[in-house]
């Protein structure tokens, strides 16, 4: 007996003493093991509290590329949730993508290009500067200015940036090519802050001289003064709508303007010391301000009325800023912490502790899920936005880090540094799982069998070799081809592997033990591809000597011979139902054949180079071809009727694939990046730019969400499929990565020329947030 019913029982006994003493005694022993449970439950606790620092120990002393880190790390965190176990997992997060390196003196700001695809920088150097977000190349520097600049900004459009200075002016520059449009001049003294309407047409600034001005943002034209402050105005923004701007003050005061006229309208009184920062709500309903009297405030936009007081900090705040869904507010702090707050009662909501000296910045998420600040202590850091949970640490910068900012789709985070740098990093993380270690020569195939259970590799070394993908230990050697095997793959039961080698044969093997099945002979030049149908009772073979062959797979017979080509085939896939087969041959054309009679059924002719790759679609309606000619053609699986032109690449391409759903195909070439176009149409959807060698392979994750590829420059790397942004570089390898695929469950595998295969996971910071938060 125990809890509440014990006590009944107490109470029952206390009003009825006459009871047998056989009834006390019970309950005694109830009260005893009610007491002893409860110690048994907090040794377990302390053991699992020491338990857990044990394991983030281990977890931190090894190097953080080893799996056995995060495993060790996840664990310590499912047994207990302490400090060390934290830091354990949060050190996986986020991964350094780029340095943005070449000014001269402290980077000041940076920002993203509303399409995420650029960064601007602003520095104490006197420049700013715009960079590819992709791999942090330097596109463009802006020079003019004659003192420092304090801010600068993309438009809307991403059109034109404008840049503030303390030489008093701002100037507007084409962000395409960096000449400058118009030079705004007028103020007396430093210009802190300047930015650009949501419509685009205008430009606010706010300046030392105690006064914000709007200019027209075409021709830099003076529209209107917005006097009345008697310190230093520190920052200036538009309201949503952009009829109102308010501005922040040394003078104590916040104050709104008509942004049409420059005409005050309401004055924000209250506060005690300087206001530093104001802004309003993405719904236009509220603003925060926020001071060095150690408090934020939030205020009716409409009419000025005052409505909470945002108080705990023991230091001035620098900086507060609404959640884009407009329902909490993040402050910053000299106080080393920042707090998350209700934005429309002021509740404490989360305290975000943990730097050791000032937080600069503090900004939410796009979906505002996340935050992330920037300290002096020289690290960033992220924080989930409901818990205060830390998520990630941000590390590397060698002095203080001014500011930090999330992409426009979250995926990445820019942080300025007095150590002169900006820094890209990437919230997705790709963790190896386990490395592939044993071939003798180069890995040129991998492949996840279709349960995912194991993992198949084709090498130079003349085997072929099956491995547990969770381990990365050897399960079975494949030896019997007397040159390279350039491919290997299961049967779609998974029950089989098919080989083909140099040495002219493809071979078929048992998956569980490795034994030989059959031998596919008949072939008298390389074979360079084998492929099972999908029933598995079919094999396809490519080969140089001008052929494709179809085999029965149980014992090797041979069913057809596709003749027709002139020069090697390269590739030969089966359709989805398997009654066609598609090859791909360097005469330039690709060639569709009937499946059970090996009769041509039509060429795909257009091509001006060797035609790298063929494959039908999921669907089966179309067949997308790759070639050396720099383009990609995609045509009518049924008549061979071309039906679009994939035309852009300026070198060969490598490799086309179709995403699970028909509708989209990825590309890689040799002029180092991969593209995604619609199916149907052929539209350009996205360019995947940043690896700085051939991309040999790319391929869509099983969701159509992501797409891996593969490159020359010894990476693999993970990028939003919709929009073509990084998500995680996967770095190890020593060579070429020649491969790169998803499993089903979301793993990834990279074959290299090094010699090895890896397995890696690719974790985002919203999957370390559930993970934290069990």
């Amino acid at each position: 007996m125990q809890g509440i019913r014990l006590k009944r029982a107490q109470e029952w006994l206390e009003r009825h003493p006459e009871a047998l003493s056989s009834v006390s005694d019970f309950l005694d022993a109830s009260r005893r093991w009610e007491q002893e449970a409860a110690q048994r439950e907090r040794e377990r606790r302390d053991r699992d509290v020491e338990w857990s620092r044990e394991l983030a120990v281990q977890s931190v002393t090894l190097p953080r590329d080893q799996p056995a880190a995060l495993d060790l790390a996840i664990r310590a965190w499912q047994t207990a949730k302490t400090a060390e176990a934290n830091l354990a997992v949060a050190r996986s997060f986020p991964q350094l993508l780029a340095r943005l390196e070449g000014h001269t003196d402290r980077v000041l700001r940076a920002a993203f290009s509303p399409d995420g695809l650029r960064i601007v920088t602003a520095s104490m150097d006197h420049t700013a500067r715009v960079w590819n977000a992709a791999n942090g190349q330097l596109l463009a520097e802006l020079a003019g200015h004659r003192d420092r600049v304090s801010q600068a900004a993309f438009s809307p459009d991403g059109q034109r940036i404008v840049t503030a200075s303390r030489d008093h002016t701002a100037r507007v520059w084409n962000a395409a090519d960096s000449l400058l449009l118009a030079k705004l001049e007028g103020h007396t003294d430093i210009v802190w802050h300047a930015e650009f309407s949501r419509d685009r047409q205008r430009i606010l600034t706010a300046s030392e001289d105690h006064t914000a001005r709007v200019w027209n943002a075409a021709n830099g034209e003076f529209l209107a003064k917005l006097e009345g402050h008697t310190a230093r105005v520190w920052h200036a923004a538009f309201s949503p709508d952009g009829q109102r701007i308010v501005t922040a003050s040394g003078d104590n005061t916040a104050r709104v303007w008509n942004a049409a006229n420059g005409f005050p309208l309401t004055k924000l009184e209250g506060h005690t010391n300087i206001v530093l920062h104001a802004a309003f709500s993405p719904d236009g309903q509220y603003i925060v301000t926020a001071s060095v009297d150690k408090t934020a405030r939030v205020w009716n936009s409409a009419n000025g009325e005052f409505l909470a007081k945002l108080e705990g900090h023991t230091a001035r705040i620098l900086h507060g800023a609404f959640s884009p869904d407009s329902q909490s507010i993040v402050t910053a702090s000299d106080d080393n912490t920042a707090r998350v707050w209700n934005a429309a009662g002021g509740q404490l909501l989360a305290r975000l502790e943990g730097h050791t000296d000032s937080v600069m910045h503090a900004e939410f998420s796009p979906d505002s899920q996340r935050i992330v600040t920037a300290s002096a202590d020289h690290t960033a850091r992220v924080w989930n936005a409901a818990t205060g949970q830390l998520l990630a640490q941000i590390e590397g910068h060698t002095a203080y880090v001014a500011y930090a900012e999330f992409s426009p789709y979250g995926q990445c985070i820019v942080t300025a540094s007095a150590d002169h740098t900006a820094r890209l990093w990437s919230t997705v993380s790709g963790q190896l799982l386990a490395r592939i270690q044993g071939h003798t020569g180069s890995v040129m195939h991998a492949e996840f069998s279709p349960d995912g259970q194991r993992i198949v590799t084709a090498s130079e070394d003349h085997t072929a070799r099956v491995w547990n993908p969770a381990t990365g230990q050897l399960l079975a050697r494949i030896e019997g081809h007397t040159d390279s095997v350039m491919h290997a793959e299961f049967s779609p039961e998974s029950q089989r592997i098919v080989t083909a080698s140099v040495d002219h044969t493809a071979r078929v093997w048992n998956a569980a033990n490795s034994q030989p099945l059959s031998k596919l002979e008949g072939h008298t030049d390389n074979i360079w591809h084998a492929a099972f149908s999908p029933d598995s009772q079919r094999i396809v073979t490519a080969s140089w000597d001008h052929t494709a062959r179809v085999w029965r797979a149980a014992n090797g017979g041979l069913l057809a011979t596709l003749e027709g080509h002139t020069a090697h085939v390269m590739h030969a896939a089966f359709s989805p139902n398997g009654q066609s087969i598609v090859t791909a041959s360097d005469d330039h054309t690709a060639r569709v054949w009937d499946a059970a009679s090996g009769e041509l059924r039509f060429r795909l002719e257009g091509h001006t180079a060797e035609v790298e790759h063929a494959a039908f679609s999921p669907d089966g309606q179309r067949i997308v071809t790759a070639s050396g000619d720099k383009t990609v053609g995609v045509w009518n699986a049924a008549n061979g009727q071309l039906q679009a032109k994939l035309e852009g690449h300026m070198h060969r391409v490598e490799r086309a694939a179709f995403s699970p759903d028909s509708q989209r195909i990825v590309t890689a070439s040799w002029d180092n990046t991969a593209r995604v176009w619609s199916a149907a149409g052929g539209q350009l959807l996205a360019r995947i730019e940043g690896h700085t060698a051939s991309v040999w392979n790319a391929a869509f994750s099983s969701d159509g969400q992501r797409i891996v590829t593969a490159s020359g420059d010894n990476t693999a790397r993970v990028w939003d499929a919709a929009t073509g942004h990084l998500l995680a570089r996967l770095e190890g390898h020593k060579d070429s990565v020649v491969h790169g695929e998803f499993s089903r469950d979301g793993r990834i595998l990279t074959a290299s020329r090094d010699g090895t295969a890896r397995v890696y996971r690719v974790l985002k910071l919203s999957d370390l947030a559930e993970l934290l938060g069990k």
